[in-house]
């Protein structure tokens, strides 16, 4: 009996692809948008530092949902969500988040460090910051 022995080499992105946050496509790796759309907050909580990369790109092309998901990510109570929601309003120039944005001024505590991001202020002065180039003074 012979044997053809074939090696092939499959290369996925950093993900956990059995828990429905990807779907394979023809050619490349594709969001499940669906699910991401229903998801994108728990998506986070499971694995942040994992998952916030890509979520970053595919909000990208959430056009007209933008205020919606970053208005969530702010008011969420995990430190790390709620902080990088006060940047992405600043990236996507939300002046309607700024009443939002307000409200975080008081809170002192800084979201916990990982080896991917460090959180150098606390989320009340990342959004006196945020404030100010909103407002742009």
């Amino acid at each position: 009996m012979n044997l053809l022995v074939i090696q092939c080499e499959i290369r996925f992105p950093k993900g956990k692809l059995t828990d429905s946050y990807f779907v394979l496509s023809r050619d490349k790796m594709d969001f499940n948008d669906e699910y991401w759309t229903e998801n994108y907050i728990s998506i986070l909580k499971d694995d942040y530092e994992e998952f916030y990369p890509y979520f970053r790109i595919w909000l990208k092309d959430k056009t007209g949902l933008h205020e919606k998901i970053i208005f969530s990510l702010i008011e969420n109570k995990d430190l790390r969500i709620k902080y990088d929601g006060v940047l992405l309003a600043r990236e996507y120039g939300l002046k309607s988040a700024v009443p939002l944005i307000k409200k975080q001024i008081s809170i002192r505590e800084c979201p916990p460090s990982t080896e991917n991001k460090s959180y150098g202020w606390s989320v009340g002065n990342m959004a006196q910051q945020v404030l100010k180039d909103l407002n742009g003074y």
